[in-house]
């Protein structure tokens, strides 16, 4: 009886020792998400889920991201929606390479980062309103001028990880 006491308190302990490293882990995620987001303005985001302004939430096939390096987006996303005065064809979504116009942090609190990105493709002008939560989930809307509003959830992956392979 003497054995399974001690047995039940060590496996408490250790069971408080991994609770203690994932709040640790945790912590050094959202230090380094703060960090790529705020000063190095670098980072991507891999889509899970799409919903249109208007239709059903989607849940894409394909790996679609957007990426944030220095002063350039480069979003790779799909498009469900209406466009109005878009080239004839139109078919590559919301896919592109652009400087950006503007990168604004509108605020971080304590779980979570909010900012705003303005870029020009070469059909249309963009607004990505982008929020980073402290989990590393990541949920942003896409909107155009000749397009109709699109949101997004997705992960948001660490560049640094990208440099490293």
């Amino acid at each position: 009886m003497k054995k399974y006491i001690v047995f039940l308190i060590a496996t408490l302990f250790c069971i408080e020792g991994f609770a203690q490293d994932e709040k640790k882990s945790k912590e050094e995620l959202w230090n380094q998400i703060q960090t790529e987001v705020t000063e190095n303005k670098s980072f991507k985001v891999e889509v899970t889920q799409a919903t249109p302004f208007r239709g059903r939430t989607i849940h894409p096939s394909s790996i679609y991201s957007i990426e944030v390096r220095n002063d350039s987006l480069y979003s790779y996303l799909p498009y469900y929606g209406r466009a109005t005065n878009i080239a004839y064809g139109g078919r590559d979504g919301l896919t592109f390479d652009a400087k950006l116009k503007s990168y604004k942090i509108d605020k971080v609190k304590d779980n979570r980062i909010s900012l705003t990105l303005k870029a020009d493709s070469s059909d249309d002008y963009y607004r990505y309103i982008i929020t980073i939560f402290s989990n590393g989930s990541v949920s942003f809307d896409v909107i155009g001028v000749n397009r109709e509003s699109i949101s997004f959830l997705g992960d948001y992956i660490s560049n640094q990880k990208e440099d490293s392979k």
